[in-house]
């Protein structure tokens, strides 16, 4: 019994370890999110016996140096697709290229940015080239996704980044976003996304 928990408290030690390796946010162009979310996703699924608190609840809080993890209350394995979503999608965050960050989306979405809630995927592009024109540089800092739910054709999450923006005047803070993607025959895209932000 003694062994387990030294080896449970080995693994939780090893988990929070791997978060400091590979901290220092992550970047649009130099991003290993698919190794450390593997890695991750692999001390997930080891058996254990009288397992510790989860990683979700056990960890301190997620400052931006703290790379992305992904964590599940669920007993399933997060797709592989899914984590080359996250990291195509976290490409297209930082480009300059609305339409690069439109189809991310689904026809449809549960948009919070968006009067009437559910707009087309022009209302994004849209959307997205009002900020780019407003705010030309800008860079982004991964935190965490976070919370996730589904794993079948739909998959629903928390995703957590800070921002820092330079053009009509200077921007910068935190920003939480609640999403659904949903597998859309050869690919996952957003079908609800509402950010909340925290300037600084």
């Amino acid at each position: 019994m003694r062994a387990l928990v030294i080896i449970s408290r080995l693994r939780l030690f090893w988990l929070v370890a791997l978060c400091v390796a590979y901290g220092g946010g992550a970047n649009a162009e130099d991003s290993n999110l698919d190794k450390i979310l593997s890695d991750v996703q692999e001390s997930l699924e080891m058996p254990q016996e009288n397992p510790p608190t989860p990683l979700a609840q056990s960890r301190a809080p997620a400052t931006p140096e703290q790379t992305t993890l992904l964590d599940s209350d669920e007993d399933k394995t997060v797709p592989e697709s899914f984590k080359r979503f996250i990291d195509s999608m976290w490409q297209n965050q930082t480009s300059n290229n609305p339409d690069a960050w439109a189809s991310d989306f689904a026809p449809t979405v549960n948009y919070g940015y968006a009067a009437s809630g559910s707009v087309g995927r022009s209302f994004i592009r849209n959307d997205r080239a009002k900020l780019i024109k407003r705010y030309p540089e800008r860079s982004y800092q991964m935190i965490e996704v976070s919370n996730l739910k589904g794993f079948d054709d739909k998959i629903s999450g928390v995703w957590k980044f800070r921002y820092s923006f330079r053009g009509a005047k200077l921007a910068s803070g935190r920003a939480v976003v609640h999403f659904t993607v949903q597998w859309q025959g050869d690919s996952w895209q957003f079908v609800s996304y509402s950010e909340e932000v925290e300037r600084d």
